[in-house]
């Protein structure tokens, strides 16, 4: 995720990994100072799961920091 022309930093941001059909999930979060913070030093804020399920999965964002986001989600299959 990239985000820019911060005003207010927040107090939590949170991704959400879900497995296929939402049985189960993957919750990151994060203070609104880690996420402007690593957005600073890095230039992006990345978080990643391991899904297991086959098909399609959710990603939900929820997050009170105030500014502009661009979120940009990569899919890796690890089958063996």
């Amino acid at each position: 995720m990239f985000i820019e022309d911060v005003r207010a930093t927040g107090q939590e941001t949170s991704i959400s990994f879900f497995e296929t059909g939402c049985v189960d999930r993957v919750r990151e979060s994060v203070t609104g100072q880690v996420l402007v913070g690593e957005n600073d030093q890095l230039g992006e804020f990345a978080r990643e799961a391991d899904l297991f399920g086959v098909g399609d999965h959710l990603v939900s964002f929820e997050s009170d920091t105030e500014c502009h986001y661009t979120l940009k989600v990569d899919v890796e299959a690890k089958r063996q």
